[in-house]
């Protein structure tokens, strides 16, 4: 939802450092980014708070484990829509804004992906 030429807002806190090449890694980093987050997630029209939607998108990952499988694959194929009816996540922000989970999730990997081992960020 968000359609606004405005980046997705930040997480609470910096991403960690992930080796560019470890992809689970990457993975487990989103779900901690989400249960940071003080965001409202909505999945078929009901509201999760930030542990019960990392609940969730753990409890995907797991059964989507494909150690060939990037980050950006789960966030396309399991993070960003139901499989149950097909509806896009959506992430309620704390301004009231809502955008994609998926806008969300890929800019959060973004960030991950930028903050290099050793650079300090």
């Amino acid at each position: 939802m968000g359609g606004d030429s405005e980046p997705a807002p930040k997480a609470t806190s910096a991403p960690s450092a992930v080796d560019a090449g470890d992809e689970p890694a990457k993975i487990q980093r989103l779900v901690a980014l989400v249960r940071e987050s003080h965001l409202v997630f909505i999945r078929n029209g009901k509201e999760y708070g930030p542990g019960d939607a990392a609940d969730h998108l753990a409890s995907k990952a797991e059964r989507a484990a494909d150690p060939k499988m990037t980050a950006r694959e789960f966030i396309q194929r399991h993070a960003s829509f139901s499989s149950q009816s097909g509806e896009p996540y959506t992430v309620r922000l704390p301004d009231g804004k809502t955008m994609t989970a998926s806008d969300w999730l890929l800019a959060r990997l973004a960030e991950i992906e930028a903050a290099r081992p050793g650079t300090g960020h």
